[in-house]
């Protein structure tokens, strides 16, 4: 089995990260790790990071500390550091390329990063009488330029949806890093026939409707009106909006919500095992690809019309879309994960991300499709048609970014 699907290794939460960072860091490091307690483990890993790329600066550019370990740098590099000290230690800032693998000059955005970290810990030191002046305001701040949203096009929009559905292919990644795409095994395309309906109606939500991808997965049975063609929904500030769900994503929901009965005919032929045996035979190994064989040892059945009636029932069952991920009675979420309750915001990111390197490689060898450049896409070919105002309406944006949008597109 390719290493591709193997289980991922669990990678290290920020507190973790944080208290690994801490460890051979100088002692003021913890105590400013605790003032800033409230803001997010997140973004105090990454002042704590910044910090220290300062901190080996200082310990490789000055000779004053020569000899110093990490663990014992004075707090002077900060305290007697001047506005010019630090510009010089930005201005020496080089990220490598994704792409060319090369060395190239930090953006202005990574730039001004690092200035955030300096003038949150620079608070800090006054706070606490450790240091009279914040030379940070005298730091100048790089110009972050508007650029016009990457968006897909109706084209691979069709790509997309059509790889989605045909269920083909997938991709893997060698050792070197390089991604490729083969064919899957019969096993993998059995589970992932079951999520092809979800999956498709997902995307649909995001691209035909302009929902965010917390709001997508927020979506419960009630919020969709098939009779108004409208969906319900809560923006990030709470409001709630209604929304028009287009013919494109009202089929694909229609799709994922429809449950078809299963022949009249395969049911009637089940005798020994009983219908009611041979469903939940049938609805509990459907995503196995040896069922057949596995019924014949179960219930000691070896005819060929026997395999038959298996190998067409489990194949009917993973094309019921919702209903096929067996839901308690209880749940009213819309779209459902594995285990038959609300799907995880982070697995629909995971499944956005997939189908992009899957199905639309050229694209993604330079940039990510993620649920964002969906949502973008709606919104550009929405502005693209609509009054500012209807549009920040459906959106759930204000209306100014929905100016700065058509101007940054060329829209008038």
């Amino acid at each position: 089995m390719p290493s591709h699907f193997a289980k991922r290794k669990k990678s290290k939460s920020p507190e973790a990260k944080i208290a690994v960072l801490l460890k051979d860091e100088p002692y003021y490091m913890s105590d400013f790790n605790a003032s800033i307690k409230n803001c997010a483990p997140l973004t105090r890993f990454a002042y704590l990071f910044d910090l220290r790329q300062y901190m080996e600066y200082c310990l490789i550019n000055h000779s004053e500390y020569g000899g110093i370990d990490l663990a014992h740098l004075p707090l002077s590099a900060f305290t007697s550091a001047a506005a010019q000290e630090l510009t010089d230690w930005l201005d020496a800032l080089s990220v490598a390329n994704r792409v060319s693998r090369r060395r190239q000059q930090a953006s202005s955005a990574y730039r001004n990063r690092k200035i955030a970290a300096l003038r949150q810990f620079y608070r800090y030191l006054i706070r606490e009488h450790l240091c009279d002046f914040d030379p940070t305001p005298l730091i100048s701040r790089g110009q972050i330029g508007q650029t016009a949203p990457f968006v897909l096009s109706e084209k691979e929009i069709r790509k997309l949806l059509d790889g989605i559905q045909r269920n083909d292919c997938y991709l893997l990644k060698d050792p070197s890093g390089r991604w490729y795409i083969e064919p899957i095994s019969e096993s993998v395309r059995i589970r992932r026939e079951r999520q092809i309906s979800r999956n498709i109606a997902i995307i649909s939500m995001l691209l035909y409707c302009g929902l965010t991808v917390s709001e997508a997965a927020a979506l419960n049975l009630d919020s969709i009106d098939f009779l108004r063609s409208t969906i319900r929904c809560s923006s990030a500030d709470g409001t709630l909006r209604e929304i028009p769900c287009p013919l494109a994503a009202s089929s694909a929901l229609k799709a994922y919500l429809s449950c078809k009965d299963l022949p009249e005919e395969l049911l009637a032929r089940q005798t020994t095992p009983s219908q009611a045996e041979f469903l939940l035979f049938c609805r509990k190994f459907m995503l196995d690809s040896n069922a057949a064989a596995k019924a014949c040892a179960f219930f000691g059945r070896t005819d060929e019309q026997f395999l038959l009636d298996i190998h067409e029932c489990t194949a009917l069952l993973r094309l019921q879309g919702r209903s096929s991920f067996s839901p308690e009675q209880s749940e009213r979420a819309l779209f459902l994960a594995e285990n038959g309750h609300r799907i995880s915001i982070r697995m629909i990111q995971h499944m956005v991300l997939e189908y992009g390197r899957t199905y639309l490689p050229e694209l993604s060898r330079t940039r990510n499709i993620s649920p964002e450049v969906l949502r973008n896409t709606y919104m550009f070919f929405l502005t693209a048609s609509a009054d500012t105002e209807i549009a920040a309406a459906q959106t759930g944006v204000a209306a100014s970014r929905i100016k700065c949008l058509k101007k940054m597109c060329g829209q008038s």
